[in-house]
Order: structure tokens, then sequence, then C-alpha cells
């Protein structure tokens, strides 16, 4: 009989058909009777957790010696200890006791208040013209004599100049400055007029001032 004819025989499957009927029919009995209870017991066993402690870690390593010391470094300083010095404390002094007294003290002069200032004087006013020269009245007419022609050159009918005259110790005109005119006709005109002025000497150098008015008459 050849394996292929071996295969196809009958008897053989039924008897491997009843065997997995029949595990069947155990299993569900096993079940039944409460086997399965106590597989499920078994197989939930609490699980005991162990915590084992790490080993320590190993020793480090011999680490390299340090390099030997350069010899152009210069050594080590060396440490003095300081000298302790005992300084004496000076002597307590006393404060000086003062003795109590029942007399009045001497009164203090107070001092004298500061004397006013002195009062500012106001500077005296420069000596007239008319008292201190005699023909000022003369002069001044024949100013208005030669005015007349001075105003028909330049077109005019009045002017004014100031005459500030220095006169010497013995009267005599010094010098003379001409303001109060842009004219140099009138200018000139003053100048000469004043040095004719005969004056009373002070004995110093005096200054006085002579305004001068020119107007044509009607």
């Amino acid at each position: 009989m050849d394996f292929a004819q071996e295969q196809r025989r009958p008897g053989k499957h039924m008897v491997g058909f009843g065997f997995v009927v029949l595990l069947h029919v155990i299993l569900i009995w096993a079940l039944a009777n409460g086997m399965a209870q106590k597989v499920m017991r078994l197989v939930h066993k609490p699980v005991q957790v162990k915590i084992e402690d790490q080993p320590p870690p190993p020793p480090p390593k011999d680490l390299p010696p340090p390099p030997p010391p350069s010899p152009n470094l210069p050594p080590p300083p060396i440490f003095i200890p300081p000298v302790e010095v005992n300084v004496t404390p000076p002597p307590a002094t006393t404060a000086p006791v003062v003795a109590a007294t029942t007399e009045k003290p001497a009164e203090f002069a107070r001092p004298a208040p500061p004397a006013p200032p002195a009062p500012v004087t106001a500077p005296a006013a420069p000596p007239s013209v008319r008292g201190l020269c005699s023909n000022v009245q003369e002069v001044g007419e024949s100013m208005d004599d030669k005015f007349s022609v001075i105003a028909d050159k330049e077109g005019i009918t009045t002017a004014s100049a100031v005459a500030t005259i220095v006169l010497d110790g013995e009267g005599k005109v010094k010098d003379v400055t001409v303001s109060g005119t842009n004219s140099a006709a009138l200018k000139s005109l003053v100048r000469s007029a004043v040095f004719r002025l005969r004056c009373k000497g002070q004995g110093v150098d005096v200054t006085t001032r002579y305004p001068v008015e020119f107007k044509i008459a009607d």
C-alpha cells in the first residue's frame, strides 16, 4: 500500500476527530468545577518588586602627578609673624572741680555802635563866568555882531553853543572847548571871543562854562 492510499483511510480520521471532541469535553468540565478560578489565582499571583541598590561608582583613576615647578619661578614668600607691641594706655585724667559761687558775674561792656558814615557832599558847582570875568557882556555883543555874517552864509537865524573854559591861577584863559553846535564857523567865533575875557585869578586852575545863544533880530 502506497502513502496516498494510507492517507485516504477513513478510520484514521475518525480517531483524530474523537480525540479533539474528548479534549473539549474535559475543558468544559474543568471550567464548570472551578479549576479555572485556581488557574486565574495562579496567573494573578502578586508580583514582588525588589529594589536593589546600585553598586557605587568605581573610584577615579589615579590622576597624573603635577608637573615639577619651573626653576625660573621665585621662591615662595617667607611668613614673618608680626611683633607684638604692648601699648600702655595713658593715665585717666580727672575733670577739674568747679566750685559753685553765688557772686553775680561782671557784665561785659557792650561795644559802641559804629559811627554813622560821613555825609556825602555834592561837588561844588563851578563858578559862574559872569562872577569871574568882568567883560562878559562886551564879548557877547561882539559875537552877536559877527553872527549875522555866519547866519547869512549858512541860512540860519538862531544857534547856540557852550564854551568850557579853563582859567589858570592868574585868571587867563588856558583852554577852551566848544560844544553844542556842528558849525565850524560858529565854533571858531566863540573860541576867539572867549580868549578876550578878562577874569580874576583864583590862585589855582578853575573850570567854568559859558553858554552862548545867538538869534537874528527881527
